[in-house]
């Protein structure tokens, strides 16, 4: 029972600093910066939990809802990247990680899925709230996404290989905020440095 305790109370301060870490770090970094993102590494008993962040602009090239069918095409093969967590991410093969489940999320993507309905809508009424809606989104629009893994071996997890630079070019930065057992880091990586370490 006691042992019960003793974990109870160490997940609770670890969520609890987790969280106040990890808004402390958005907070910090709140400035919209072209070539730069974010990722946080969230690692708790058997789980790795990320966020991955960055302006829309890093991802696409540009940050309006789409208007052509390219610019629909490049937001739809952006988040197909996104959600493709083995390819972004090479977790060390020893702590046997399963990804679980990913999400995706932009203010883009309703764009690049909207119906032959929506695009030839004739209602000007609701064409000029969503040239409205359009303006205010794309001053600052972003990708999220957010990964979940569950390992088997959660200690022999040492680094994550980030791919990201490979597959967004305009992508220089990103600033990883790395929460673990062993401690909390910031840790930037680069073309040149693309792995986390716990």
């Amino acid at each position: 029972m006691k042992n019960y305790l003793v974990q109870c109370l160490f997940v609770c301060l670890v969520i609890s600093l987790s969280s106040r870490v990890a808004i402390a770090f958005e907070e910090e970094h709140e400035a919209h910066e072209h070539g730069h993102a974010t990722l946080t590494v969230v690692q708790e008993k058997d789980e790795l939990q990320m966020v991955f962040k960055s302006p829309a602009m890093n991802i696409v090239g540009f940050e309006h809802q789409p208007n052509t069918a390219e610019q629909k095409a490049k937001v739809e093969a952006a988040e197909g990247i996104l959600k493709d967590a083995k390819r972004l991410f090479q977790l060390s093969s020893s702590a046997g990680c399963e990804l679980e489940h990913v999400t995706v999320s932009s203010a883009l993507l309703s764009g690049a899925h909207k119906g032959h309905y929506d695009e030839h809508h004739e209602d000007h009424d609701d064409e000029h709230h969503d040239e409205h809606d359009d303006h205010h989104e794309a001053s600052h629009s972003e990708f999220e996404a957010e990964y979940h893994f569950e390992c088997k071996n959660i200690a022999a997890l040492k680094d994550v290989k980030v791919s990201l630079f490979e597959l967004f070019n305009s992508l220089q930065e990103v600033e990883a905020q790395v929460i673990s057992s062993a401690g909390q880091s910031l840790q930037e990586l680069d073309h040149r440095k693309t792995s986390i370490t716990f």
